[in-house]
């Protein structure tokens, strides 16, 4: 019976398979922090949202705004 010494190796009892793995979610992990914390998915989601503004009729944004028949004056309630 012979033994594997190679314990960095792919084959068992050997790590190599798992330092591989790990490496690779280290990378995209790093990515995303590093995504994150420069601001990227702010200004991505931003840069979407205007594209869709852009592509919209100016009367279906301006559903937020009261229309003067709906403003609450003074003494009204």
């Amino acid at each position: 019976m012979s033994r594997n010494e190679n314990y960095l190796g792919m084959a068992l009892p050997g790590v190599g398979a798992v330092l591989v793995i790990m490496a690779v979610q280290g990378v995209f992990y790093f990515a995303v922090l590093f995504a994150v914390e420069s601001g990227s998915g702010s200004r991505a989601r931003r840069s979407v949202t205007r594209l869709g503004r852009r592509a919209q009729p100016a009367a279906t944004v301006s559903f937020l705004q009261p229309q003067p028949s709906q403003a609450i004056g003074p003494g009204q309630s």
